[in-house]
């Protein structure tokens, strides 16, 4: 049987050649017979002799390993090896015989890298030859880059931050001191970004003249999905809204501007950004030196006090750019250019933790909401104004003596109440004649406003 599969191929090919001289008689079967009693003769010669392990399925006829060349010698500690050692199942086509990183031996089997890949490994191969180490895995994707998000504010659904107080947190995207760390002369959305260029004062006008009736801005598609809006009330240039009178409060370095295109807090809110963001570095954030007052009026457009609200979301201002959350533009459309406003406790959309200053409120004041003079018609581009110039101290004046001490005690609220009665008591005391005014109730309904 041996014989008759490896001399299979000859006897197929000497079946099918023509007949040659002294066999042109004979039949194709009788041809392919007596080539095959040779085969069975050349077999029997090969026999072993006795005593010698049996031939199996793999091993080579007499006399091939003499023809093998030197490459496919076996190796000098296997050559000195007895012969009974050498042969055995799986020697003859073997990485132990081949060696390792040996293509495919004469069409068998290989012993080299990635011929698992052509399924024509040697049955050792793993055994006998050393793998590679594998390749290490990619790093997975960063979630999120301040090359993608921008050096902005917070903004609650990111997934890392990009503003000065992501360090603080723990939660800078992987990117930020590549991207943002370096200091730039615009701050960060807080009360005290850096001074945008001065403009000049509003020039006197007529009474404002009604806006047309825009399109109804259609809900911003990252906030809750709801039903679609009713019909809402045709813009307007006045409101039936409550006009408010409050200071208003920002840390500020030697630069003058008006507040347009910016956020500002109570004194609470700007007492706890000073502890928290600017007396933290040294010399102080921005250059800020000083803590200014004003005094607004602000009223809600019609189509905001429609949905029960006199101020809106809070947005975040850097370098007089409005940077969300969403689209600021949007909602500005959809309701006019009205003030907005976030209770500290409320938790959106800044600060995002226990902050140990009970009542601390910030504002945002967009620009085109200032484009009158007077009291605030609540129109929608007549939202609110201001005084001019502002009242001022010094930070310096407010810590006195007590210098960086003055701020200890971060996480006792209070104690970080008394650092707010000492602010009041200081600008009291410089401007004795100004009136006693209380914060209006910061009613911006998340809900209502989005949906």
């Amino acid at each position: 049987q041996v014989g008759f599969f490896r001399f299979r191929p000859i006897l197929a090919f000497v079946a099918a050649a023509p007949p040659r001289k002294g066999v042109a008689k004979m039949p194709p079967a009788m041809r392919a017979a007596a080539v095959l009693l040779l085969a069975v003769a050349a077999c029997a010669s090969s026999a072993p002799e006795a005593g010698a392990p049996p031939h199996d399925a793999t091993t080579r006829l007499r006399g091939s390993e003499a023809a093998a060349g030197p490459a496919e010698a076996a190796p000098e500690a296997e050559a000195e090896a007895p012969m009974s050692a050498k042969q055995g199942a799986g020697w003859w086509r073997s990485c132990r015989r081949y060696g390792c990183h040996r293509g495919p031996h004469r069409g068998r089997c290989g012993c080299y890298p990635g011929c698992w890949a052509q399924g024509n490994c040697c049955s050792d191969y793993y055994g006998t030859c050393p793998q590679p180490a594998p390749a290490p895995a990619p790093p997975p994707p960063a979630v999120g880059s301040c090359a993608a998000y921008g050096c902005v504010g917070y903004v609650a659904w990111h997934s890392c931050q990009c503003n000065s107080l992501c360090r603080r947190f723990g939660n800078c995207c992987p990117d930020f001191e590549a991207v943002c760390a370096a200091p730039a002369p615009a701050p960060a959305p807080a009360p005290a970004p850096s001074p945008p260029p001065v403009r000049p004062a509003p020039a006197p006008a007529p009474a404002p003249v009604p806006t047309p009736v825009p399109t109804p801005a259609p809900a911003p598609t990252e906030p809750p999905a709801s039903p679609a809006p009713g019909p809402e009330p045709p813009s307007s240039g006045s409101s039936d809204a409550e006009t408010y009178s409050f200071y208003i409060y920002r840390a500020q370095g030697e630069a003058d501007y008006k507040p347009l295109n910016v956020n500002a807090a109570n004194l609470v809110g700007v007492i706890w950004y000073l502890q928290n963001e600017v007396v933290i570095e040294d010399p102080p954030k921005f250059g800020i030196s000083r803590i200014l007052r004003y005094k607004v009026k602000t009223k809600a457009p019609a189509r905001l006090l429609a949905v029960d609200m006199n101020f809106g979301v809070r947005y975040a201002y850097d370098s007089t750019r409005c940077t969300g959350p969403w689209v600021c533009d949007t909602m500005y459309e959809k309701y006019g250019y009205f003030v907005g406003c976030n209770k500290f406790e409320s938790m959106y959309p800044f600060p995002t933790e226990e902050t140990y200053f009970p009542g601390g409120i910030w504002y945002s004041f967009p620009g085109n909401g200032t484009q009158c003079v007077g009291a605030p018609t609540g129109g929608d581009k007549c939202t609110y104004t201001f005084s001019w110039p502002p009242d001022e101290v010094t930070i310096e004046d407010l810590v006195g003596k007590d210098g960086q001490a003055f701020w200890d005690n971060a996480e006792d609220a209070e104690a970080n109440m008394k650092k707010v009665e000492v602010a009041a008591a200081l600008f009291k005391n410089k401007f004795p004649d100004t009136e006693e005014l209380s914060d209006p109730n910061c009613d911006f309904d998340y809900g209502r406003f989005w949906g």
